[in-house]
């Protein structure tokens, strides 16, 4: 035990200026610290310190120390940044040899894309050359035709390039009775077109000859046979004049090619429109005119139906139908429509031919 100064004294020793002196106390041997046992103290108990030497380092000094070691701290951030342009460097080259990759694919598959698209250009090319030689030898078979045909001044003659020759004969020779067959010569082909008639495939073709006159004419393709030409359509054969028709009122049914129109016209036999629709009918040469009535609800009316309501109503359409005058018949151009041939001037087949 040290004691500086003596009791109530320390005030005079100061006064004196004397330096105090420490006076060491040694424990009496046989004294009440000796006498008592040190108080056991077991490790780790709560809220006492674990015993250690005072020259000791404290434990969280040592973690402290050894977690913000400066230099540990600069050489891990120097080996991250090391580490880090590395990963990058092999991530890039990675994107550099994938893309590299890629555009060589590309490269080979776009000379096979290249190479296929020039083999195809080729073939369309190689077709489109048939096609056209294809074409040249039909117009020039057509053209050889069409110069054969106008110039044919002979029944005969004409018969070798007509459809249906066996069954348009008698036609061609009743309508040449009443008509001059004159023979013209081409001078050019102005328009020539396919068209498709009940499902058979035909030529629209328009002429002219040397005599500034102009035909219209209508060609089917017979394939080996060649073309031949709709004489019927052509000259719009009748099977008598229209105006001789309508003043003999004859009783058998006549095919006649028409114009036709709806129409709202209904008196004597046929004046009950829920039973009758009412038709508009004229021919190209003539003008005169009839009405003509079909049954609603038969097939004959269905068909009209279906062909006016395809090319619009309120026009006048070309129908080649069957005509008949009612016996004792009070309607002075009232007919009968019994059928509709075709809906054209044209027979797409041979009506013969069953």
């Amino acid at each position: 035990m040290v004691v500086e100064g003596t009791a109530g004294g320390g005030g005079d020793a100061k006064r004196d200026g004397e330096a105090s002196k420490a006076v060491r106390l040694e424990p009496e041997p046989d004294g009440l610290a000796n006498l008592l046992e040190p108080m056991p103290v077991e490790a780790g108990a709560k809220g006492v310190p674990e015993s250690r030497p005072v020259d000791a380092p404290r434990p969280e000094e040592g973690a402290l120390a050894d977690r913000f070691d400066p230099e540990r701290v600069w050489e891990e951030r120097r080996l991250g940044w090391l580490i880090a342009p590395i990963g990058w460097i092999g991530l890039v080259g990675l994107l550099i040899a994938g893309f590299g990759y890629w555009t060589l694919t590309r490269i080979v598959g776009g000379e096979r894309h290249l190479a296929a698209e020039t083999e195809r250009l080729g073939s369309r090319l190689r077709d489109n050359r048939r096609e056209e030689e294809a074409a040249r030898s039909l117009l020039a078979q057509v053209e050889a035709r069409v110069r054969a045909y106008l110039a044919a001044d002979q029944v005969e003659e004409k018969l070798k390039y007509v459809r249906h020759p066996e069954r348009v004969r008698p036609h061609l020779e009743r309508y040449y009775q009443s008509h001059e067959l004159k023979g013209v010569e081409l001078e050019s082909i102005q328009e020539l077109h396919p068209v498709t008639i009940g499902r058979r495939p035909f030529f629209f073709l328009r002429a002219r000859d040397i005599g500034g006159g102009t035909h219209a004419l209508i060609l089917e393709d017979g394939l080996e046979g060649g073309v031949r030409f709709d004489w019927e359509s052509e000259v719009c054969y009748q099977p008598m004049p229209f105006d001789e028709f309508i003043a003999r009122r004859p009783l058998e049914a006549m095919d006649f090619r028409v114009y036709l129109e709806v129409d709202r016209h209904y008196a004597y036999e046929f004046a009950d429109q829920e039973r009758y629709q009412s038709l508009y009918l004229t021919t190209r040469d003539s003008d005169e005119h009839l009405f003509g009535y079909v049954e609603r609800g038969s097939e004959v009316a269905d068909a009209l139906r279906r062909f006016v309501e395809r090319h619009g109503a309120g026009k006048k359409l070309p129908a080649y139908l069957r005509l008949r005058f009612l016996p004792d018949s009070r309607a002075p151009r009232g007919v009968l429509v019994e059928a509709m041939l075709a809906p054209r001037w044209t027979l797409s087949g041979d009506p013969a031919v069953r």
